[in-house]
């Protein structure tokens, strides 16, 4: 028992300062909920789903009720398919009616139904490892490599199609599609490239801060956002640090629009640490720094304020209750912050008893 509670005092400190967030956000809701560019929600009071991978090798697959994330089932796949995944499972990604679950030390991506989890198909990627996967349109995916490399997939027939491979200047870290256009982050090159899907062919290649790393698509503002993590934060032993940027990649003027330096609450510009981003059409992120998540308005790089406190990872939106999920694995185990888009409040901070590596709302 001694063991199972080493952390309770900590544990509790991290809930009372997460929680004690909501009461800063005033001044933030009055600025964010009214908005022009605003989306209108009917907000669905019943529970909901959360799913997510665990850390173990082979990865289960866990669910969970909001909002109070309750263990509904340990493993969902193995319940549904009779057998376990064959590995880790480094990301989940939705598309329409499917999950994609990324397990690149063994050259796979397991496909499977968001309401059954049942496996649809089992596609190779070999020879490749595949670090991200985006989706240009209803029948063709995109995987970024860690060998140089985009791979097509053809979701008709869920099958990679490695003689049409694209040549890229750099290794993969990240990978997103606005339209006909996929931007591919460049992490130890200081650069990202932008893919033309009509040709499969690079068009361009430009400069970027330092170590961009995270890139999501906005279809509401036709352009890409990347988070770069600045100089020194890549575990070398470098000892410049430099400010981590989100830089603002427009598909309609094929250039750069916008760049603003992430700061963090009672830490150095050059010290702030991205963890992960999440993106919202229409022109705001939220970016996971150190033990914040801040939000962006991209259209006018301006930083709105602070959300909530956590290192946050992962993120799953409920588009029915207008809701945001926000994994943190600073922990033992994983805690969720639920995040109420509307208002920016926290609804929710659960210590979720288990380890996982990402998360989605099906």
């Amino acid at each position: 028992m001694e063991s199972s509670f080493a952390g309770t005092s900590s544990v509790l400190s991290l809930l009372i300062r997460r929680s004690a967030m909501a009461l800063g956000v005033v001044s933030l809701c009055a600025l964010y909920a009214c908005s022009p560019n605003e989306p209108s929600y009917t907000t669905v009071q019943s529970g909901s789903t959360l799913v997510g991978t665990t850390t173990d090798n082979p990865a289960r697959l866990a669910v969970l009720h909001e909002p109070d994330n309750t263990v509904q089932t340990m493993d969902a796949y193995a319940s549904a398919n009779g057998h376990t995944l064959d590995a880790a499972v480094t990301k989940i990604v939705q598309f329409d009616s499917t999950v994609f679950l990324l397990m690149p030390s063994v050259q796979k991506i397991e496909v499977i139904s968001r309401n059954s989890y049942k496996s649809m198909a089992s596609i190779s990627t070999a020879p490749h490892s595949v670090m991200d996967v985006c989706f240009a349109n209803s029948t063709t995916a995109y995987t970024a490599n860690a060998d140089s490399s985009v791979s097509i997939i053809d979701m008709t027939v869920q099958r990679l199609l490695p003689s049409r491979d694209i040549a890229v200047p750099g290794v993969p870290t990240g990978i997103a599609a606005v339209g006909n256009r996929l931007c591919v982050c460049f992490q130890n090159s200081n650069a990202c490239s932008i893919i033309a899907t009509p040709t499969n062919s690079v068009i361009t290649t430009f400069s970027t801060p330092a170590a961009p790393t995270f890139v999501g698509g906005d279809a509401g503002t036709g352009s890409f956002v990347i988070c770069c993590l600045g100089d020194g934060k890549l575990g070398s032993k470098e000892s410049t640090h430099s400010p981590s940027h989100l830089i603002v990649y427009s598909t309609t003027t094929m250039n750069q629009i916008g760049d603003i330096t992430l700061t963090s609450r009672r830490i150095n510009p050059e010290d702030v640490q991205p963890t992960g981003m999440w993106i919202q059409n229409g022109g705001y992120a939220y970016v996971g720094l150190n033990s914040d998540l801040v939000l962006i308005d991209t259209r006018n790089m301006a930083e709105l304020g602070t959300i909530c406190s956590g290192s946050f990872t992962s993120f799953a939106y409920n588009a029915h209750r207008n809701e945001l999920s926000c994994l943190d694995n600073s922990e033992a185990t994983s805690f969720v912050t639920l995040v109420d888009l509307q208002s920016t409040l926290t609804m929710s901070v659960t210590d979720l008893h288990i380890q996982l590596s990402a998360i989605l709302t099906p």
